[in-house]
């Protein structure tokens, strides 16, 4: 079907298409890309803060006033079995569902490991790259439209969370499952 509408290439970010019919199917090659549980959340808290997407707020704040997927616990597991609203626990069920569905795709990049990215090179593509956000303030453009004021002054204000070792421990272990997930990631990715 997709070869017919001349499609090749599919991306998803917050909704887990049916891996096993893919998975299935020689032409498809499934293509996933992790990082750090934590550092996936203090990621998407520094996008909303940089974008006026939320307000001035501690990275503590943000995941208690969320009501989205994101910040719940172990969005990984939800997001791999297609769980995005379920509830925060995640069983021994879930978990080896999770797994299972990892396992199913061919190359797994971990963004702490630059290594990784090597796989997408074995794929053939004419033009593999890999591309780092930088996030810079652009002052000038922002200073030259007034309806801008607010998101300005947003980005002047934002200052990288600071992780305690309490937070640490407790974000760790609400989202001990997945770290498992994580782990499997980093071994299928070669490190």
């Amino acid at each position: 079907m997709c070869q017919w509408r001349g499609v090749s290439f599919v991306a998803t970010e917050f909704h887990t298409p049916d891996l096993q019919f893919l998975a299935a199917h020689p032409d498809v090659t499934l293509i996933t890309a992790i990082r750090d549980p934590l550092s996936r959340l203090v990621s998407n808290y520094r996008h909303d803060s940089y974008w006026g997407g939320i307000p001035r707020m501690r990275l503590e704040e943000y995941i208690e006033s969320s009501d989205g997927a994101i910040c719940r616990p172990n969005y990984y597991c939800n997001a791999l079995t297609g769980r995005h609203h379920a509830p925060t626990k995640v069983d021994d069920e879930t978990l080896s569902l999770a797994k299972h569905a990892l396992s199913l795709f061919d190359i797994v990049i971990v963004l702490e490991q630059p290594a990784s990215f090597n796989q997408l090179h074995d794929l053939n593509w004419s033009h593999v790259h890999e591309h780092r956000y930088q996030t810079k303030f652009a002052l000038p453009k922002i200073l030259n439209q007034r309806e801008n004021r607010k998101l300005l002054f947003q980005r002047l204000m934002f200052r990288e969370p600071k992780i305690s070792d309490g937070f640490l421990a407790r974000f760790k272990e609400h989202n001990r499952e997945d770290y498992d997930i994580y782990a499997q990631a980093c071994r299928m990715a070669g490190g």
